[in-house]
């Protein structure tokens, strides 16, 4: 069954979900089902590039996609500041099994510390 789209909010779907409830009694068992439509978190894969470069995949509530990627890159050293970002560039998937994808262009001249995010990979 299909999902749909909380109110706009691309981290929530309404989904029908069934409610169980039993309770039991020496003599009897009542099992009660209660079916109804709620909000549930979506959780979904993004990929983050630096100049075409693929560098990591997260899973992430969708939303904010691009701060969360200059986040992740700053964090891992990639990146030093803002000015060191010329563009960024969101693209959602195709398909429910492909990670949406956040391309970062780093400006002209600024140094990329690739070393300092592939270290942590290798422990």
């Amino acid at each position: 069954m299909a999902a749909k789209q909380a109110r706009g909010d691309p981290s929530m779907v309404r989904r029908p979900v069934t409610r169980v409830t039993g309770r039991s009694h020496e003599t009897r068992r009542e099992t009660f089902r209660e079916t109804f439509e709620d909000a549930i978190a979506v959780e979904r894969a993004m990929e983050i590039r630096v100049d075409g470069r693929a560098l990591a995949v997260t899973l992430r509530t969708p939303g904010h996609d691009r701060e969360l990627a200059l986040g992740f890159l700053a964090g891992e050293g990639v990146i030093a500041s803002a000015p060191g970002v010329a563009g960024v560039r969101e693209t959602e998937a195709d398909c429910s099994d492909a990670p949406d994808l956040v391309e970062v262009t780093l400006a002209p001249g600024t140094a990329q510390s690739w070393r300092s995010a592939s270290s942590r990979e290798r422990g």
